[in-house]
């Protein structure tokens, strides 16, 4: 007995060559964020650190080691930091949404950067 089996794989198809290119540009923003000079760091939704870049190692003196886990507000704020400042950007944070603002921080030795 001979048993065919006939399995549309055209769904299939599709959504590994969508998977390919999200794969794809997931890859050119990672490289983006690696080399850029800036401080980059991602977050869960808690603001949980995953991963930051050289950048962000350089201004704050913190290790990338130090920083995963931890919220990224710790990073963001000291005592000098202008309290509205924060409140909108802590607003951003849980929204999800874009924000530019300027900060006193405080990087790992005590010195202050904005």
């Amino acid at each position: 007995a001979v048993m065919l089996s006939r399995e549309d794989v055209t769904d299939s198809r599709r959504t590994q060559e969508h998977l390919a290119r999200q794969a794809d540009e997931l890859r050119r923003l990672a490289l983006v964020a690696e080399r850029t000079s800036n401080s980059v760091a991602i977050t869960d939704a808690s603001r949980r650190i995953l991963w930051v870049n050289h950048g962000f190692t350089r201004l704050t003196g913190y290790r990338s080691g130090d920083a995963i886990g931890r919220d990224l507000i710790d990073y963001l704020v000291c005592d000098r930091s202008d309290a509205a400042t924060v409140a909108n950007l802590r607003v951003s944070l849980r929204r999800g949404t874009g924000t530019r603002c300027e900060m006193n921080c405080r990087d790992a030795n005590g010195r202050d950067y904005w």
